[in-house]
């Protein structure tokens, strides 16, 4: 259904008059569809495909190959088991390095040590927690990478420039001249848990570090005594 869904993008982009004539066959998706699929097929775009099994994972290699796209993986329960044809194919993987338990048919060969073995046989890693409310956890999860045999210094970028590279990001992720000025400042280790954030910069400009939450611990950390000796 994917590969029948991305020809027909081909197909739809070089065949747009014909379409809006309706003087072609019926396509697999409607044009919005197939329009958000026209950056793919072009290879300006990469596909994102959810794979956690090696036999889907494999499935992906192929279908990239076939149809000449940059694929970006994600899950990758087993991908450990195909490191060394991700790392031939040049294709990152995003993963989280916790979800190590075979908690489905298709992760039965889960692993804790999938982003180090990755790592190690050269795949660009890229680690995630696949959730906005728990990306302040990400700092963590690269530290329990490195806990599970993964690199220091490759923990450090798959949390930096490995996913600005992944998606194309460029000028983000690095500290090098003319990139953009998006930095923090942390007073020792950030995958250390002790680790506190002491400055933040976007595009170059210190932002306060001041929040909803320190002006209430400020305001409630000192609570006057009443006249019985209760707070």
């Amino acid at each position: 259904m994917l590969r029948e869904a991305l020809e027909d993008a081909r197909f739809y982009a070089t065949h747009k008059a014909q379409y809006d004539a309706n003087g072609v066959r019926q396509l697999s998706l409607h044009r919005a569809g197939l329009e958000a699929l026209v950056p793919v097929v072009r290879g300006e775009q990469p596909l994102v495909v959810w794979a956690e099994r090696a036999s889907d994972i494999e499935a992906a290699l192929r279908l990239a190959d076939d149809l000449k796209l940059k694929l970006v993986l994600e899950g990758g329960g087993e991908a450990w088991m195909m490191a060394e044809e991700i790392a031939h194919h040049k294709v990152p993987v995003v993963i989280d390095p916790l979800e190590d338990l075979p908690s489905r048919f298709d992760r039965l060969h889960a692993r804790s040590d999938n982003a180090a073995l990755l790592s190690q046989a050269g795949v660009r890693v890229v680690l995630s927690t696949f959730a906005s409310h728990q990306a302040r956890l990400l700092w963590q999860r690269a530290g329990n990478a490195v806990r599970l045999g993964m690199d220091h210094e490759a923990a450090i970028r798959a949390v930096t420039e490995a996913p600005a590279d992944a998606f194309g990001l460029k000028g983000y992720g690095r500290l090098e001249k003319g990139a953009v000025g998006n930095v923090v400042v942390w007073s020792g280790d950030p995958l250390q848990a002790g680790t506190h954030v002491e400055h933040v910069f976007v595009r170059g400009r210190e932002e306060s570090l001041e929040t909803r939450q320190s002006l209430l611990l400020q305001r409630y950390r000192t609570l006057p005594f009443a006249h019985d000796g209760s707070r």
